[in-house]
């Protein structure tokens, strides 16, 4: 009969099961060995062998179990006793190598779970240790990673400004962060697990967030959800929310995570900028200046209008969405539009610019207002901030005083004008009489009495001056129907008494005695300054002038006053109608009689312009020509 109690089983039947055992421990893929009561190894598999990194059993037998530093000596002691053991083991291979403990290929540190066994084959005489090891350095790794992720997660939850909160799917708080206590005014995490996240949400806003729970499982998460939120002092706060689904590895639902924002400051500053936004609106309609905003595109080039104030399509005629369409390009005219691409650029430039510029109206009308513009740049794009003023009023009132200007201005040229006009052929005769050895009653008649008219013609001007000086002067003026014959009549009068000494000829065969032009009383002068510039440029005792009339079209006459003396050159005539032009520059006259030609023929909304009396040959004479309008 064997040991075992089973008649049939015979020791040698043992034997073979056991040889049996031992080749499938060998083959094993985890590690197994044997060893004496001594701790003594007797045999391994290759798994063992490879977990050591020895090269064969004769390395792993000389080693002895109870030398294992990772042995404790109270694990020792079980094993003596009989007892099963099982422990953690951390094997340093570089160490134990260098210090010779172990004749070790392996490198690193690796972890194992050891098993040993007290086994006692006493009908075989065998009696020791059966051991068992389990490499878990990848068990190990992966658990160490694993709550190195679990810590940054946590210190990332814990750190995060806002709070974050895991519900089960019915609701229930499973974790939290420490912003969640702080923000609903709890202590312990122990006050909200195991709680219904209801608790945390205010009454009015459970309907919204039992759907929103819902909407999170269909959809996987929801955003930006807001909600009011209590505390557990019951006060109350607005807050955003943000929630997604935790799967599990099977990809079914496991919990809710909600991220909650408080937002009471952002709500308070909302409602303030609404205040600040509907003041600045109430402002920006009700100011009595248009204002509005258009964008400038990276080449400089004028965008559409961003915004509007009302005024501005109450002023324009526009409606706001047709201004909107528009860009202020728009609105400027055709003679403006160079002017305006230089406003424009100073803009650019320097950032602000004040100036004034033309607008056109929806009906058409032009309106001048005073822009002031400022660059802003918004999100890194450019705008142009401009507010417009009307300044009809304004223009009105310069135009005024610059005709008022120009008027007396006109009558101070005339008075110079005529003042030397009148002193000229006075001195000339002085001097000629001094000039003379004798002196004879004749020349001192004529002297006298070329003096005498000088002087009569001063003393108008005198009496002009004087007026001029008590502001009675009124500067408007409105044309009328002047003859041109009588003025011609009146002008040769004056002429022939300022230049006694001369044969003044004027010719006015073809000057038709009907016509009538468009003039003031100031028309006479005119011709006068022309006849004037004729005969001093004529060095000839006899003077020869031709005056003629002709109908052209648009109902206008034009007058032609010819010459036939020295003459003006091409080079001359340029600027000779600016006030002390080229004959000033010249050293021939004073340089107004043109200007005040040109300034009366503007007036008379006319033309005036040289050309030569005989085709070709500037020489041969001097030709004004006058384009009037035809009363």
């Amino acid at each position: 009969m064997s040991d075992f109690g089973d008649p049939g089983l015979k020791i040698e039947d043992f034997e073979k099961i056991s040889l049996g055992l031992r080749a499938m421990c060998f083959s094993s893929p985890v590690a197994i060995a044997t060893s004496n009561l001594d701790g003594i190894y007797i045999d391994c598999n290759q798994a063992m062998l490879d977990l050591y990194g020895l090269k064969d059993l004769a390395e792993f037998q000389q080693l002895n179990m109870f030398n294992d530093p990772t042995l404790t000596d109270e694990n020792k002691n079980l094993l003596k006793k009989n007892k099963k053991i099982n422990y953690s083991a951390t094997f340093d291979f570089d160490f134990l190598r260098r210090e010779g403990l172990l004749r070790t290929e392996r490198k690193g540190i690796a972890y194992y779970e050891v098993f040993i066994s007290p086994y006692d084959l006493s009908y075989l005489g065998q009696r020791g240790f059966f051991i068992v090891v389990i490499d878990v350095t990848d068990k190990k790794e992966f658990e160490e990673k694993l709550k190195e992720s679990e810590e940054k997660y946590r210190k990332l939850v814990d750190t995060s400004p806002d709070a974050i909160t895991v519900t089960n799917l019915e609701g229930n708080i499973v974790t939290l962060s420490k912003q969640t206590l702080a923000l609903h005014g709890y202590e312990k995490e122990e006050e909200l697990i195991g709680q219904s996240a209801m608790m945390l949400i205010a009454q009015e806003s459970h309907e919204k967030a039992v759907m929103n729970m819902e909407r999170t499982l269909k959809e996987g998460s929801i955003n930006n959800e807001e909600y009011i939120f209590v505390r557990k002092d019951r006060t109350k706060f607005s807050a955003e929310l943000n929630a997604s689904i935790i799967y599990d590895l099977e990809n079914n639902p496991e919990f809710y995570i909600a991220v909650t924002r408080d937002i009471t400051l952002r709500k308070e500053a909302e409602q303030k900028l609404k205040e600040s936004i509907d003041k600045f609106q109430m402002l920006f309609n009700n100011t009595n200046d248009t204002i509005f905003l258009f964008e400038i595109d990276k080449k400089g080039n004028v965008g559409k209008f961003v915004e509007v104030n009302d005024v501005m399509f109450r002023w324009t005629g526009y409606t706001k969405d047709e201004l909107l369409e528009m860009s202020p390009i728009d609105l400027l005219p055709d003679d403006m539009l160079q002017e305006a691409g230089k406003t424009m650029q100073t803009i650019l430039e320097n950032g602000f610019l004040t100036s004034e510029i033309d607008v056109v109206m929806k009906d058409g009308t032009r309106m001048p207002v005073e822009l002031s513009s400022s660059l802003i740049v918004l999100d890194e794009k450019k705008y142009i901030l401009s507010s417009a003023r009307e300044i009809l009023d304004r223009v009105e009132a310069r135009k005024a005083r610059e005709r008022e200007v120009q008027e007396k201005t006109l009558l101070l040229d005339i008075i110079t004008h005529d003042l030397r006009n009148y002193l000229t052929p006075l001195w000339s005769c002085i001097s000629e009489t001094e000039e003379k050895d004798e002196i004879n009653l004749e020349d001192l008649r004529k002297t006298a009495l070329l003096a005498k008219a000088a002087l009569a013609k001063t003393d108008g001007l005198i009496d002009n001056i004087s007026v001029l000086m008590k502001r009675d002067i009124d500067f408007t003026y409105e044309l009328k129907a002047i003859s041109i014959t009588e003025n011609i009549a009146k002008s040769i009068n004056n002429l022939k008494e300022i230049f006694p000494a001369k044969n003044i000829n004027v010719n006015i065969e073809n000057v038709n005695p009907d016509h009538r032009v468009k003039a003031d009383s100031l028309f006479e002068l005119m011709l006068l300054n022309i006849l004037t510039n004729a005969t001093k440029n004529d060095p000839q005792d006899n003077v020869i002038i031709d005056i003629s009339t002709k109908d052209i079209a648009d109902k206008k006459i034009l007058l032609t006053i010819a010459d036939h003396g020295e003459g003006i050159s091409l080079e001359e005539r340029e600027g000779i109608f600016e006030r002390y032009g080229e004959f000033r520059k010249k050293g021939k006259g004073s340089g107004l009689g043109l200007f005040i030609i040109k300034t009366l023929v503007e007036r008379y909304d006319g033309k005036v312009w040289i050309e030569n009396t005989v085709a070709g040959d500037y020489k041969k004479g001097t030709s004004f020509k006058i384009e009037l309008l035809k009363a």
